[in-house]
């Protein structure tokens, strides 16, 4: 299967049961190594997986698997997909080879469809050396998948899925056909054979670091949590339930530490599966009560009430509805009116493609970038989303997001600066000056 072959790949990193944040987290560490990973990040759940393809360390395509076919997703939708899905997660390390074999299959359809009973093997070898072409080949056999690619019609990378089952001696070619010729004649082996590898990044690249938030967003949003009820009607605490096992006590080690003494080091767990969260009491001292009645195990339902020693939480399944907005929530605040009133904040582009051209800021956090941005440059050496200015009462604050190429302030590289009027950044070749208008 697909899977498999995939799974043959080195492996970063692994983890059993996903959890809100992840990728993205994965994804920033990968780029603030700068090594530039080629790697396929895969979300496997018990009926298809969700593949994510990370070129030198830049999100370029996302792909469901589903019945051992391909399909490509809009990263939006796969975001979105990702949000509600509960599976492991793995980070496969690959070459551009394999990638790019991966995306011919998910991107374009074959050339030729045969089965080995019809078609022969050797014959067709030798028409894809005649065209001195790239493709790829997939040959299958119950279930078995092997990719194979050409450069130039000389076949130049061969991927088992079994390989400890491919005869090694011999050319690749020749540990080919002895593959293939190993096929009984009953259960012929089935052929697709790609020219056209010319695979492209999804149509909505530009967008996918805000798909990738709002899909993180949407993740968390529907993850149950856990509300600490506050004496007096002060402000609610609560943390989202977003690990397979979340546990409560006076140690310090607890996801939820109570400081109570009638409160155990180790007093209750709260775990899921597929019926739902359960609450299981650690055998502590003074019991666990759900709806005021004392548990060893019990599963928890939308607004139970669990009181551990002196503190009361009540489970929440879904996210509390924002409230709208008020007609003051909607005037400008203080320092916006300040910034309205008296100082405009600009950046004019004074090197670079786009010289001449000004960015009228507005007091909020803005972010700059190659692709869907609030100050977008265009420049190849600039990231996709390459910082973020941020507004507080005493102006911009601009902040690197382990870009590529960093940036400068008045050419010196900075991670994090208060701006001033003058200053000139520096984003790849394009250099903007910031500019205070009264």
């Amino acid at each position: 299967m697909l899977k498999d072959l995939i799974s043959n790949q080195r492996v970063l990193f692994s983890k059993d049961l996903y959890s809100a944040g992840q990728i993205e987290t994965l994804f920033n560490d990968l780029k603030s190594k700068g090594d530039l990973v080629t790697a396929i990040l895969t979300l496997e759940e018990e009926d298809r997986s969700l593949l994510l393809f990370i070129l030198q360390d830049d999100l370029y395509a996302a792909v469901q698997l589903k019945d051992d076919t391909f399909s490509s997703l809009p990263f939006a939708d796969y975001f979105y997909l990702m949000s509600q899905a509960e599976g492991a997660l793995h980070l496969y390390i690959t070459n551009p080879i394999f990638f790019k074999a991966l995306l011919v299959l998910s991107q374009k359809k074959p050339s030729i469809v045969a089965t080995t009973d019809i078609l022969n093997i050797e014959a067709l070898l030798a028409q894809v050396q005649k065209k001195k072409k790239e493709a790829v080949l997939l040959l299958k056999k119950s279930g078995e998948v092997n990719l194979f690619y050409f450069r130039s019609g000389k076949l130049s990378e061969g991927y088992f899925q079994s390989p400890g089952e491919a005869k090694k001696e011999g050319t690749l070619q020749e540990q080919l056909l002895v593959y293939t010729y190993s096929s009984d004649e009953s259960d012929p082996m089935e052929i697709q054979l790609f020219y056209d590898l010319d695979v492209t990044p999804a149509a909505d690249v530009d967008d996918a670091l805000e798909a990738l938030g709002e899909g993180v967003e949407q993740r968390l949003a529907s993850l149950p949590r856990l509300i600490l009820k506050q004496e007096g009607g002060g402000a609610h605490v609560e943390k989202i339930l977003d690990k397979g096992f979340f546990t409560l006590g006076r140690d310090l080690r607890s996801d939820w530490v109570i400081k109570d003494p009638m409160v155990s080091r180790e007093h209750a767990l709260i775990s899921q599966d597929q019926d739902g969260f359960h609450i299981e009491d650690r055998g502590s001292r003074n019991g666990t009560l759900v709806n005021k009645e004392k548990v060893t195990r019990q599963k928890l339902s939308d607004h139970d009430e669990i009181k551990i020693g002196s503190a009361e939480f009540i489970f929440s399944e879904k996210e509390a509805p924002s409230r709208p907005a008020s007609s003051a929530s909607l005037e400008l605040t203080p320092s916006e009116r300040t910034l309205k009133g008296t100082i405009a904040w600009t950046l004019e582009v004074v090197s670079g493609k786009e010289i001449g051209r000004a960015y009228e800021l507005a007091p909020r956090r803005l972010s700059i970038g190659r692709g869907k941005a609030d100050i977008s440059v265009n420049d190849p050496k600039v990231s996709r989303h390459h910082a973020d200015l941020e507004w507080s009462e005493k102006g911009f604050v601009l902040v690197d997001l382990k870009s590529t190429n960093g940036i400068l302030v008045n050419d010196l590289r900075v991670e994090k600066t208060s701006l001033s009027e003058n200053d000139i950044i520096t984003v790849g070749d394009t250099r903007l000056r910031v500019v205070l208008k009264k």
